[in-house]
């Protein structure tokens, strides 16, 4: 793998207070911290992601417990060292070391970064998306991870978030993945860039109708034309109760009656 150096909290923040191997450890409605040693590279590699994760998870849900009960002068501090800023190194590490969804997890919990001042974001973001990028464009999960870009296309900016879409389309094989890309590329252009967003719109219409995001697209298009009496009905593709995965295209030519249900 392309090892592409990330941006640490500490890089970014000279002279903090709390180092960032410091841990959250709750008492009894009172901050207190504790310090222990952040795995290196090599060590974090022996764990997975998602022990790390559910690790990071018990205590975040300590963490807003302990901040509901505290008092209102203890609240700043508690905010101070949340969780996150103790983890990122940890996460930081196993993404270095080849987890694409450790980079993923940097991504979302980087507003919650205290170390990571508003003006450094796009700093600490941009490596991010471009070790993303760089080797992860085709695992299975990355189509899924794409529907937090248009959020974070705001910190990257325009042009960069461009320049990533199109380098994106080019790595990627498999339909399901570029329609991803795609249909959240179109949603983070759609204020900036409203007639770029409508064409990629429409290329998931044209190339990729019969995925999910291309009835997404279509819905997104619509207008009150397409649903008269008539008209023929678009394609899409479902799950039967039963796990069977189908697409209306399946059923051209057949006599078909579509049951919609939920639970409320």
């Amino acid at each position: 793998m392309k090892r592409t150096t990330l941006f640490t909290a500490a890089a970014l923040v000279a002279g903090s207070a709390i180092p960032a191997s410091a841990l959250y450890a709750p008492g009894d409605g009172s901050p207190e911290l504790i310090t222990a040693a952040v795995p290196a590279a090599q060590e974090t590699a022996t764990e997975t992601f998602e022990s790390l994760v559910a690790e990071f998870d018990k205590a975040q849900a300590k963490f807003n417990e302990d901040l509901s009960r505290a008092a209102k002068k203890e609240r700043k501090t508690l905010r101070e060292n949340a969780p996150v800023k103790a983890y990122w190194p940890r996460f930081e590490a196993m993404g270095q070391a080849g987890e694409g969804r450790a980079l993923v997890w940097l991504s979302d919990n980087l507003r919650g970064n205290r170390d990571i001042k508003s003006k450094d974001r796009a700093a600490a973001l941009k490596p991010i998306y471009a070790a993303l990028v760089a080797d992860h464009v085709n695992a299975d999960w990355f189509g899924d991870a794409m529907k937090d870009f248009p959020r974070d296309s705001r910190i990257l900016g325009l042009e960069d978030s461009k320049a990533l879409l199109g380098t994106m389309l080019e790595k990627a094989k498999s339909d399901k993945t570029k329609a991803a890309v795609l249909y959240h590329g179109a949603t983070a252009l759609e204020s900036e860039a409203p007639e770029e967003s409508k064409a990629m719109m429409a290329r998931i219409v044209e190339e990729f109708g019969g995925t999910e995001f291309g009835m997404l697209a279509r819905a997104a298009s619509a207008s009150p034309a397409d649903s008269k009496v008539g008209k023929v009905a678009p394609s899409f593709m479902g799950k039967s109760a039963d796990g069977f995965e189908f697409g209306l295209e399946d059923y051209r030519g057949k006599v078909t009656v579509l049951d919609f249900y939920g639970f409320w």
